[in-house]
């Protein structure tokens, strides 16, 4: 019994944390919910976190791409983005540290997750690590985003690793691996806008459920194109907020977006040089025909005389 609550429990904390993560953003600042920027290594959000009394920070940074074997048994592969979240609380009875790896298949889709969640008490300390593999890939954000729009996955998640709870370690494998079934639920509610410690940001507030087995919960999330991100976020448990995340600042950089300006750059330049060239053309055949012209009058002259 222990075991399961201890992997439910993992599940949870993962569920929350993923929230704070996605794919790929619109570029304008108008909001129009469509994709226009891909993934950039160095990509960085950082936040202020309060979860149930504790306080801590959370940092979320694109570290990269990675091959990566997924699905049941492994059996699927994806080159994938990998976003790292590295969050960090603590409060007088409990310190915790979560770091997970989310791998992003090119077209948006969550395929797997490496998790290590770490908790220390007074009495008792819990480590679990490993990987949690899905019987289907899934989106976080299903763009394009427009109002009252709604997406819904049924999932089987595994657990592949091990934990230690008081000392006693607990080893997973396809073997022994059980499923725990849940089902992610997005609702587009509105465009609004929302303060943070970044600043005022214009976001789609987005409804996520990712309810765990015998646990409801939700979050709201504040999601800015222009950030690539979510600026603010609350996660509830049935009708209680449990965490908030608040943006306190981020980094980031557009590929496709600063590509295009470089190609149009080079295109003038390259316009401009070969209107030079045609230039110095016509000029260089006018040179030529003036010559003729003198020429022409010097032999008539000379004829003459």
């Amino acid at each position: 019994m222990r075991r399961r609550v201890l992997l439910a429990a993992g599940v949870m904390v993962v569920a929350l944390l993923l929230a704070a993560v996605t794919a790929s953003a619109p570029f304008s600042a108008a909001i129009s919910g469509m994709p226009a920027d891909i993934p950039a290594t160095g990509d960085t959000w950082k936040y202020n976190v309060t979860s149930s009394g504790t306080t801590g920070n959370a940092t979320l940074n694109v570290t990269g791409t990675a091959d990566i074997k997924a699905g049941v048994n492994e059996t699927e592969e994806y080159h994938c983005y990998n976003y790292t979240t590295i969050m960090e609380t603590i409060s007088s009875t409990i310190n915790m540290t979560v770091i997970v790896h989310t791998y992003y298949s090119m077209d948006g889709n969550v395929t797997a997750m490496h998790v290590h969640i770490e908790t220390k008490t007074p009495t008792a300390t819990g480590i679990m690590e490993g990987w949690y593999h899905f019987n289907d890939t899934w989106k976080m954000f299903d763009f394009p985003l427009e109002k009252g729009k709604t997406w819904s996955k049924n999932l089987s998640a595994y657990f592949i690793g091990w934990t230690n709870s008081s000392g006693t370690n607990v080893t997973y494998d396809w073997n022994n691996a059980t499923s725990i079934n849940y089902t992610v639920t997005g609702e587009v509610i509105n465009v609004t806008e929302v303060n943070t410690g970044a600043g005022t940001f214009e976001c789609w507030l987005v409804n996520l459920t990712n309810p765990v087995p015998s646990v409801g919960s939700y979050s709201l999330m504040w999601y800015n194109p222009e950030v690539k991100n979510v600026v603010y976020r609350e996660d509830y448990t049935g009708a209680t907020l449990t965490t908030t995340w608040n943006l306190t600042s981020y980094s980031v950089s557009y590929p496709i977006h600063e590509m295009i300006q470089t190609l149009t750059l080079f295109t003038l330049w390259n316009m401009q040089q070969q209107q030079q060239q045609t230039n110095m053309m016509i000029m260089a055949g006018v040179g030529v025909a003036v010559a003729a012209v003198v020429v022409g009058v010097a032999v008539y002259y000379l004829r003459r005389r």
